[in-house]
């Protein structure tokens, strides 16, 4: 039986947020919420570079972050940002480097980033800690590139680099996600990954929201 009315699709209620370490941040809309994110990078690397310092900006390879790059090379509001005194890490790349690659395609050719200034996932695994982090977070419990079991053909760039950095951002988009960080607390002994990931001396921050971009992008099916 088909039926052209609407799924009643039930979103999970923000009202009350999960428990989390650091800041939280709720949006109604995956695109609200990009727009937060962008907007706070905007104001983190003009603040870094008006000090007189280059900008360290350190992104997993998910669709979810790929896609808030892309959106940052058309936002006319972010048209200021100063890509000329930033630097780039990709901090998780398959074997065949097709992130990085990705990555690049988006930003050398619009961002105005010069091409020595993106660093590959190798080369992030040499740093110490970077200014600001952006991690998507995973139904699985993963956080950016690092699963809750390791992939040994992946290059990534562990907790430990990651939380020695100055800002994290933790995007956690869509009901199921939302739903494994309400149950957190109730896990087992072993911490998923989306647990080992906090700031050490500086600041933790998540970012919420009920929908994902597929969920407010998709086409309409007859």
């Amino acid at each position: 039986m088909t039926t052209n009315e609407p799924y009643d699709i039930e979103e999970p209620d923000l009202s009350i947020p999960p428990a989390l370490p650091g800041e939280v941040e709720i949006r109604a809309s995956a695109d609200e919420l990009f727009d937060l994110i962008a907007a706070e990078l905007l104001i983190a690397a003009e603040q870094h570079v008006h000090l007189g310092n280059e900008f360290n900006l350190a992104v997993c390879g998910s669709s979810t972050i790929e896609r808030f790059m892309e959106r940052l090379m058309y936002d006319p509001d972010m048209r200021s940002f100063p890509w000329d005194r930033t630097h780039c890490w990709l901090l998780d790349d398959t074997k065949d480097a097709s992130r990085f690659r990705r990555l690049s395609d988006t930003l050398v050719p619009h961002s105005g980033i010069l091409e020595e200034n993106l660093h590959d996932a190798s080369a992030a695994m040499a740093a110490e800690g970077f200014e600001h982090v952006l991690l998507d977070v995973g139904s699985c419990g993963r956080v950016g590139g690092i699963l809750p079991a390791s992939v040994e053909e992946d290059t990534c760039v562990g907790a430990d680099t990651i939380n020695r950095s100055t800002f994290i951002g933790l995007v956690a988009m869509g009901s199921e996600v939302l739903e494994l960080l309400n149950s957190l607390e109730e896990s087992g002994d072993t911490p998923l990954p989306v647990q080992q990931i906090q700031s050490g001396s500086g600041t933790t921050k998540w970012y919420l929201s009920a929908t994902t971009h597929e969920d407010e992008h998709a086409p309409w099916e007859e």
